[in-house]
């Protein structure tokens, strides 16, 4: 495995940002960013052997920095997803946090995970992010300490561990924001999607879990099959048309480590194969991106990509039914998810 470091670039108000490369034997790559522990680049072999890029990114800080709003690639914390109102009630204290969605709170806040600066630690076989989130920061209490662990291994697979430990009680729902297109570019409509979920989390007209439940049989979220993602992102369902293609939690079937959701191409053979400990994944298949100048002046634009979000339940922490995202004091939380790659015929 050969691990480098080199300046990426430079932030509007003067930090210096850093890509780091992993690449193996079998020439895939991973590039990350210091700035909000981003996955820059994912670049893994087609069945012709050319190497694809199958992630969306910028070339420079100015496009992340601009486009910051789309967590491109970024770690999303402390909690991603919505929280309604921007506010949760926690050992009788009720905290008010920031919104920057409307009233709402979106992936942790105005200055999330997403736009810090993290530490970082280069090592034999993976890159290792840490960073301490003080208390109250966005409005969370607890000093809590976070570590992002990306390893690329031999067999062409990206393993991402999430561990946190806070001060205090607190929330915690960690998970990381890729765009994949396994074509590279253009859009997914080609490519497949097949989720293995049985049932959904319901949104409001906020796409905020209202804490029901929902099968997916005989729904347009049904993916328990894999579907052309041309026609699956029409699909007829309120909820469909109300987001203009998928942004919903899809609550995985089983426990423990298992295949959350598997993405392929058939022009090019790449088939992605998403694994995890987590109880939930949103499927995203960027309904109102609009991104110029992506990697290599590329227009990133409706539809272009797909966003696998392993997470806990969303809002959890104001609907009492839904399991608890509470991290307890010095308790240790850890979560796993794997994007394995390989080639179907």
């Amino acid at each position: 495995m050969e691990i480098t470091k080199k300046l990426f670039g430079t932030t509007a108000d003067g930090q210096e940002v850093h890509v780091y490369r992993m690449q193996n034997k079998s020439g895939a790559y991973v590039e990350l960013l210091d700035w909000g522990a981003h996955i820059r680049a994912i670049g893994m072999p087609d069945r012709d052997g050319n190497i694809v890029d199958v992630c969306l990114g910028f070339d420079d800080m100015a496009g992340y920095e601009k486009y910051a709003g789309t967590y491109m690639g970024a770690t999303v914390g402390r909690i991603a997803n919505r929280l309604k109102s921007a506010c949760f009630k926690l050992n009788n204290i009720v905290y008010h946090l920031s919104a920057n969605e409307g009233k709402n709170q979106l992936h942790g806040g105005i200055h999330g995970f997403d736009s810090k600066m993290w530490e970082c630690v280069m090592q034999e076989h993976l890159i290792s992010f840490y960073r301490n989130s003080a208390h109250m920061e966005e409005g969370f209490p607890g000093l809590m300490r976070v570590t992002v662990n990306f390893e690329l291994t031999s067999t062409n697979e990206l393993n991402i561990t999430y561990t946190a430990m806070s001060e205090e009680d607190t929330l915690v729902n960690l998970t990381n924001h890729a765009y994949f297109n396994l074509a590279g570019a253009g859009s997914v409509a080609g490519q497949t999607l097949q989720v293995n979920a049985s049932r959904i989390t319901p949104v409001d007209g906020e796409l905020i879990p209202t804490g029901e439940y929902m099968g997916v049989e005989n729904t347009a979220f049904d993916l328990r099959t894999a579907k052309e993602l041309g026609a699956a992102v029409h699909g007829s369902h309120p909820m469909m048309e109300a987001a203009n293609g998928f942004d919903i939690n899809y609550i995985l079937d089983g426990e423990g480590m298992r295949t959350a959701a598997v993405m392929t191409c058939p022009a090019n053979g790449i088939r992605m194969t998403c694994v995890t400990d987590m109880p939930c994944v949103q499927v995203y298949s960027g309904n109102y991106l609009d991104a110029e100048n992506g990697k290599g002046g590329a227009h990133y634009g409706e539809h272009g990509a797909v966003c696998l979000e392993t997470q806990r339940y969303p809002n959890a922490a104001n609907i009492p039914s839904f399991p608890s995202v509470v991290l307890k004091a010095r308790e240790i939380f850890r979560t796993r998810t794997t994007y394995a790659f390989d080639l179907v015929d």
